[in-house]
């Protein structure tokens, strides 16, 4: 059994010919690559995830005891919007 029937049956990616499907050894490289590069990047970023970093540095939230938040919308737009898309809920 040589190297490219190896791979032939790995193929994930067939080519269709006619209803047919055809494995190819071009596609068991792609599908053993894939694999590879997915088992990389989650591996990656478990271990990202699961990094403890402890920074020595102090954080003061100066916006804490500002109550009501600042979230009024700007009405001198709504003046100039077409009455057909205002809808007054009642």
């Amino acid at each position: 059994m040589g190297r490219g029937s190896r791979l032939t049956r790995l193929d994930a990616f067939t080519k269709t010919v006619e209803d047919a499907r055809v494995r190819t050894t071009t596609g068991g490289v792609v599908t053993i690559s894939s694999i590879l590069l997915i088992l990389f990047l989650i591996i990656s970023e478990w271990r990202d995830y699961s990094r403890i970093i402890i920074r020595p540095e102090l954080v003061v939230d100066k916006t804490r005891g500002t109550w009501p938040p600042d979230l009024w919308p700007s009405l001198s737009k709504a003046s100039q919007l077409p009455v057909e898309l205002i809808i007054a809920n009642s």
